[in-house]
């Protein structure tokens, strides 16, 4: 007897009459106080001054984890009476000595951080070190803070985040800016079942009173996630002992062995390792009850679950035909 199991895999707002001589006059007057103080929008998210500014890093800037490097947007402008003065940065990071992400579950992702700004000094941050000499302009120059992942890239949360502050200091006047921004990095979850093959049972060397026990380890993994759910499903549906479908009463869900002429029920159990310890049985909606810890921090290497199959000897032992098999499906599910 065999069963053949498939996978479905599933897993983020009082007007006044001027005369003519005074109408142009006030007219002029106000054009004229309006282009004296019609903001720049260009430094709506500036930090500093016309001497030494930051513009659009401070705050929230969101990464994702689909590309190598990921690039934060933002300028500079250095100088001192009309002439670029040079500048010196630091990036000081959330807890010292390292440039890191949390999640709420207590994992961390560690980042590089580099700074790119055309025509001026090309370098990669180290917690603590300032980094001097950085050419200044007398305008709002470009630069790009290049963020990479490193280390770890198994991810077991949706979400980390981080915080950090950079400090700007004029070598020549002495004038300081720091600026506070944050990283969040989102995770699209991803999860797999991999390595799970058919299941054969047979009653070789089986005695009476006895079941017919087979079982598959296979592996779940993916990123993104720390838990997860499992449900089983079978085109017989979930039946249970008393249902008029089978002669003996077992009070266990089961599905249904098909032959030609009869069927034989089974048992699906679930166990969150691959030595089978701590099975739980199947309940009535189909679920394997429970929440899981992921327990692979990698890939696949091998396997850390596994499915059993149980025929209870009562049905085994009247089996007429020589032949029975079902499609079970295996649902895992995010948490």
């Amino acid at each position: 007897m065999k069963v053949q199991p498939t996978v479905k895999s599933h897993r983020l707002l009082k007007q006044m009459t001027p005369n003519k001589k005074s109408r142009k006059f006030i007219k002029n007057f106000l054009i004229l106080i309006f282009l004296l103080y019609l903001p720049n929008s260009s430094l709506a998210s500036c930090q500093g001054d016309t001497y030494l500014r930051i513009c659009n890093l401070s705050g929230w800037h969101t990464i994702n984890n689909q590309a190598q490097q990921q690039n934060i947007s933002f300028t500079f402008l250095s100088q001192e009476l009309g002439a670029a003065s040079p500048f010196s940065l630091e990036i000081q990071p959330e807890h010292e000595g390292y440039y890191r992400l949390y999640a709420d579950n207590g994992d961390t992702v560690d980042l590089s951080l580099a700074l790119s700004a055309p025509h001026r000094k090309y370098f990669t941050f180290r917690p603590g070190k300032t980094y001097q000499d950085i050419p200044g302009s007398i305008s709002d120059f470009n630069a790009d803070l290049k963020v990479k992942l490193v280390g770890n890239r198994n991810f077991t949360s949706s979400s980390y985040r981080g915080n950090f502050q950079l400090q700007a200091i004029q070598e020549e006047s002495g004038k300081a800016e720091e600026i506070n921004f944050s990283i969040e990095l989102t995770i699209e979850p991803t999860i797999k079942i991999l390595q799970l093959d058919n299941i054969f049972l047979s009653d070789t060397g089986i005695s009476p009173g006895q079941d017919i026990v087979g079982h598959e380890d296979f592996c779940v993994v993916g990123n993104g996630f720390s838990h997860y759910a499992i449900s089983l499903s079978s085109s017989s549906g979930i039946i249970a002992g008393n249902s008029g479908r089978i002669t003996t009463s077992l009070q266990e869900e089961m599905f249904m062995l098909t032959g030609i002429r009869e069927e034989l029920p089974y048992m699906a159990s679930f166990s969150n390792n691959a030595q089978g310890r701590a099975l739980t049985n199947l309940n009535a909606s189909g679920h394997i009850p429970g929440i899981y810890a992921r327990t692979t921090p990698g890939g696949c290497l091998g396997d850390n679950t596994r499915i059993t199959i149980r025929v209870p000897s009562p049905y085994w032992e009247r089996a007429t035909e020589s032949k029975y098999t079902d499609v079970l499906t295996v649902t895992v599910t995010s948490q």
